[in-house]
């Protein structure tokens, strides 16, 4: 509070803590084998113990799900990109010299599609599975009175699609300016893609004999589902069940989960993962079940269920796919391959006036090679998770050969810890929207660049901006760039003293102060420090609720048949960071075997 004459001020001093919200380049999905929801839907309470007999459960689950959310999947892999309507986002693409060109736009031209061209996409993922989920428990009370062990498996056939659907704007005219990609003309509308849909399918310009156009290979949105088959980590438990008096029993399980599901390759954005990635798997659990009531031929009783179990997820090697530091979704920006500088007839130098006696060499040129970022930054790391948490309660009512469970889960995966199985070293460096040839002025050969622009964004360039036009001295002398100067060629293999020879933005255009080109000395590369570890960690929590009715059928053998259905929802939580959930359903039917 400050005190003036005859007056006071009060001063209020507000702090905002900016909430960091990352965009994650990789979606985890709960395995189909950690699901105690499921398996204590078909509980039942356990025969009294008997040394003399063995006894134990066979059991098999027909098990069908589906998202009925895509929020959960957007919201992760595209935070920060505004939705035209509720659960429908948009995606669009605008090439630099674009009318439609915005602020949240990808810039079209890292896309191998034309500088006019523009386009919306809309997204909205879909992942499917279907479960069968055998089990086998057996009961050792020979050994010891409360003694089991029980294995159980998953058998996934999954689905996922992120319905990338592409409306074209302005199919684009624009041919590419020489010295933009290639040093002459040749890059014409007809060679270039046709939408951004046939970029994220991989496909790419065709290569001519000196340069290279990388496809995108990770990180990929196809058209076509993407399916994978196989059989998610199998528990083997072994565990400990005391009984008080019939009327309520307390275990402890010890349970190790072998990695028969796939690994995390990179390659879709939206990839089936069966399983918890490949990850071994040691866990321990305690559950207990207590009858509340019961009548006085005990065929109709109200029971309590719960079991707690925490795990730990140990070390595997996946591939991630990394972002940059604060440019969510730079995956899909365009890098370019450097290689040492040879001394030659036509080094490339920098100077702070053309024709001066000498130049400063450039220590890297580019080397005619373009990628997506996606393709250096997928990189194989070592990933483990220190806990995964998987908690249900049950009511169920029974009577006579019918029971009833009604519950609630809670799941939750620690953040991924990641660590390089080999540190990357990179040879890339951002093109953005900067020039890469420049021309002797007195002969008119095209010489490779160095240029390079560390600053621009997935959505932008440095040199066409919205107050610029092609036509700039600044835009057409390529001065957007790092460590911009001069660019000349000095011989520095025949004549080490010869002056240099300065480089203009074009052909035939003259030797002038005005017309000649710039080049960064030195060009800046991408480094691990760039790389935004973050995007590339997942954590996961849902909630569920869940249902099931069965019925033991009445038979004289040994085997007692049991057959039910059931099927639960499943809410995904989110937050500010990379949270991987989905909110999804379930149904299921089921046929056991008690002996």
């Amino acid at each position: 509070m400050l005190t003036l004459p005859n007056k006071t001020v009060l001063l209020l001093l507000t702090t905002t803590i900016p909430v960091i919200q990352y965009t994650a380049s990789y979606f985890s999905f709960r395995s189909p084998s950690r699901n105690s929801a499921r398996q204590y839907a078909l509980w039942q309470k356990p025969a009294e113990q008997n040394k003399e007999k063995v006894s134990g459960k066979l059991s098999l689950i027909g098990q069908w799900s589906e998202n009925f959310s895509s929020d959960n999947i957007t919201k992760t892999l595209f935070r920060g990109i505004p939705y035209t309507k509720e659960n429908d986002l948009t995606l669009t693409f605008a090439g630099s010299l674009s009318e439609n060109k915005s602020e949240n736009s990808f810039l079209a031209d890292y896309f191998y599609l034309p500088t006019d061209f523009s386009s919306a996409a809309t997204i909205k993922p879909r992942v499917k599975m279907f479960v069968a989920s055998p089990a086998f428990r057996i009961n050792l009370d020979a050994w010891h009175q409360g003694l089991y062990l029980a294995i159980n498996s998953s058998f996934v056939h999954m689905k996922t699609d992120i319905h990338f659907k592409e409306t074209i704007v302005q199919a684009g005219v624009n041919n590419y300016k020489q010295g933009y990609f290639v040093p002459d003309e040749s890059l014409k509308r007809f060679r270039l893609l046709e939408n951004a849909t046939s970029y994220f399918n991989g496909n790419s310009i065709e290569n001519d004999s000196a340069t290279v156009f990388e496809p995108l290979k990770f990180a990929q949105i196809p058209s076509v589902q993407q399916k994978h088959n196989g059989v998610a980590e199998t528990y083997v438990t072994f565990g400990y069940d005391h009984m008080f008096q019939n009327k309520c029993s307390i275990g402890i399980a010890g349970h190790v989960g072998l990695p028969t599901g796939n690994r995390v390759h990179g390659k879709a954005l939206l990839e089936p993962t069966v399983g918890n990635g490949h990850h071994w798997e040691l866990g321990g659990s305690i559950n207990g079940n207590y009858t509340a009531w019961e009548n006085e031929e005990k065929k109709q009783t109200v029971s309590f269920i719960g079991d707690i179990y925490i795990g730990h997820l140990f070390k595997c090697q996946q591939t991630r796919v990394f972002d940059l530091l604060n440019r969510p979704l730079s995956r899909y920006m365009l890098a370019m391959v450097f290689e040492p500088t040879t001394l030659s007839a036509q080094t490339l130098e920098t100077s702070s006036a053309p024709g001066s006696p000498t130049g400063s060499v450039v220590p890297y040129q580019f080397a005619q090679h373009y990628m997506p970022l996606a393709n250096a930054t997928a990189l194989a790391v070592d990933v483990c998770a220190s806990i995964q948490t998987d908690i249900v309660g049950m009511i169920q009512f029974k009577t006579s050969q019918w029971s009833f469970n009604i519950g609630a889960n809670v799941w939750c995966k620690s953040k991924d810890k990641l660590s390089f199985a080999t540190p990357p070293t990179f040879n890339i460096a951002l093109k953005g929207d900067a020039q890469i040839y420049g021309y002797i002025d007195d002969s008119d050969t095209p010489v490779v660049l160095s240029a390079t622009q560390s600053k621009a964004t997935t959505f932008s360039g440095l040199r066409f901006t919205k107050s610029s036009t092609p036509f700039d001295i600044s835009v057409l002398q390529n001065k957007a760039i790092d460590n911009g100067n001069f660019a000349v060629v000095q011989d520095r293999e025949n004549f080490p003293i010869a002056p240099t020879q300065g480089l203009t933005y074009e052909p035939n255009v003259g030797a002038q102060t005005n017309t000649y080109i710039y080049t960064s000395n030195p060009p800046i590369f991408v480094t691990m420090n760039d790389l935004d570890l973050e995007t590339a960690k997942t954590k996961g929590c849902s909630y569920k609720l869940f249902y099931n009715v069965q019925h033991a059928l009445e038979t004289t053998s040994a085997w007692k048949p049991i057959i039910g259905i059931g099927g639960e929802a499943e809410w995904g939580h989110r937050s500010s960071t990379t949270q991987s959930s989905l909110s999804q359903w379930s149904v299921w039917a089921h046929c056991s075997f008690c002996y």
